[in-house]
């Protein structure tokens, strides 16, 4: 499973141009409470990249 973080810019009419920030990658089970969220390393790297 994949989550990808985008930042997008909307116009008046609704167009809008869109920078994807980063790909989060996560095994398909979930179902451990350990495997949700960010890891230490995932979140710094989305703060270095959206600052």
């Amino acid at each position: 499973m994949a989550w990808i973080l985008r930042l997008v810019k909307t116009g008046a009419e609704g167009e809008g141009a869109f920078t994807d920030i980063m790909e989060i990658r996560k095994p398909d089970d979930l179902g451990a409470i350990a495997n949700l969220g960010l890891t230490l390393s995932e979140a710094k790297l989305l703060l270095a990249r959206v600052q």
